[in-house]
């Protein structure tokens, strides 16, 4: 499940680690990657680290990860973390070592839940939506613009459109037959 949002401050990490909570509280084996790197808080929400950084120790051609090495347990019970790629001073290399964790992730959890920076301001969430079954986008009642929400929107098929703040029920159809409860 990827969480995204069209900009900054409208609840991805909250909901992230809220999210992780209810399927560890279902019995499911959960890994929460935190992709934001800029803006690095996700940990604080699952009382882990923000360091070891995910880090690509083969090459961009042959990448292999070191899971072991860089997933931690979080103060969740059933919850692993691993933490954001260490610096975009290397786009590429970051969204390698991504995707090659993604991929050994899901041979060890039941869900993975990614945790994005803004939809709107880089490219990382739209390079891994591939990678994601579902993606979940949120929208901050009185913080969110109709246009971004809209823009988000029609970013991929199937994305359910969230209010974060609960009076926000007129935002259930944002450029698509899509409801705040996604039934």
């Amino acid at each position: 499940v990827m969480v995204v949002s069209p900009g900054p401050g409208e609840g991805k990490s909250t909901t992230t680690a809220n999210l992780a909570a209810c399927y560890a509280e279902l019995g499911d084996r959960v890994i929460v990657i935190d992709l934001d790197s800029r803006r690095q808080k996700l940990h604080r929400f699952l009382g882990a680290s923000q360091h070891p950084h995910l880090e690509n120790i083969g090459t961009i051609n042959d990448p292999r990860i070191d899971l072991d090495a860089v997933m931690q347990d979080s103060a969740i019970p059933g919850v692993k973390f691993i933490s954001s790629p260490a610096s975009d001073d290397r786009p590429g290399e970051a969204l390698v070592a991504t995707r090659a964790a993604i991929s050994e992730a899901r041979e060890r959890a039941d869900v993975i839940i990614l945790d994005t920076p803004p939809l709107l301001l880089t490219n990382s969430a739209f390079d891994l939506m591939d990678y994601a079954d579902a993606v979940l986008l949120l929208a901050k009642d009185a913080h969110t613009k109709r246009a971004a929400a809209e823009r988000g929107a029609r970013t991929r098929r199937g994305t359910c459109v969230t209010p974060t703040s609960g009076r926000s029920r007129r935002m259930k159809a944002v450029g698509r037959k899509v409801r705040p409860n996604c039934r």
